[in-house]
């Protein structure tokens, strides 16, 4: 059998697997379920997939309307509207709550909250605290959408999310001008510059 090389935006069919109750308080997905790989495990590259926002940015409305499927992370980028306070409790020595969330809206006034949590809201906030320009956009990278109250938010879950302030140059020049089209870029990329332009 030849190994099965995968890269960014393939999608696999998984066979003969475990499945195992997933623990943890922070997870990427609300899957209830882990996936488990065992001798027999079959692995193939599937042709197609479901999620209408491959390397696209995420739409405020279609999360807030529920179109949005929450078993995929998303990404987002807009401008930051507001910033709410940033929280710093340790129940226990071993437990990071930190918490900082970012209101994001986009130019047809829709906004969403972004929660951000751990290491990065830490250096989210650090960062904020030395901006003196008026407009900072934000990118988040494999965010959770959830609904809380009926109400739809975003989630960075550390270590899987990537969040970014003011994009570099670069970066910029790969986006499309329409605002759901992002550039088949790395994370890396994305999340190396954190400057003002």
């Amino acid at each position: 059998m030849q190994p099965l090389f995968s890269q960014e935006g393939d999608w696999i069919l998984l066979g003969h697997l475990d499945l195992t109750p997933v623990t943890g308080e922070l997870r990427l997905t609300p899957h209830e379920f882990k996936m488990e790989c065992k001798r027999s495990t079959i692995i193939k590259k599937f042709p197609h997939g479901i999620s209408d926002y491959r390397y696209s940015f995420v739409s405020f409305e279609d999360i807030k309307i529920g179109i949005v499927d929450p078993a995929f992370s998303v990404d987002l980028i807009e401008k930051v509207k507001n910033v709410g306070n940033f929280f710093n409790r340790e129940y226990i020595a071993v437990v990071d709550k930190k918490k900082v969330c970012l209101y994001l809206r986009n130019e047809r006034g829709s906004c969403i909250a972004v929660v951000i949590q751990r290491s990065h809201a830490l250096d989210i906030v650090c960062r904020l605290m030395d901006y003196t320009e008026t407009t900072v956009v934000c990118v988040v990278r494999f965010g959770r959408i959830i609904k809380s109250g009926g109400v739809w938010s975003a989630h960075a879950v550390d270590p899987y999310s990537h969040v970014a302030l003011d994009p570099n140059r670069e970066f910029r020049c790969l986006i499309a001008d329409n605002e759901k089209q992002c550039a088949k870029s790395s994370t890396k990329e994305i999340t190396m510059y954190l400057v003002r332009m």
